[in-house]
């Protein structure tokens, strides 16, 4: 597994948890990031 896939890995799995708490907050501090860094990651990737 590549480092961008990592990243891709988690990108995913932070986004699923917050659409299963239906909770941002909740899910950010459980991954240990920011809210702003859920909304960067959350940006579409070009």
């Amino acid at each position: 597994m590549t480092l961008d896939d990592s990243v891709h890995a988690h990108r995913l799995r932070v986004m699923a948890r917050a659409h299963a708490l239906s909770n941002v907050t909740r899910a950010c501090q459980e991954a240990g990031i920011s809210r702003t860094l859920f909304y960067l990651l959350a940006m579409p990737v070009n």
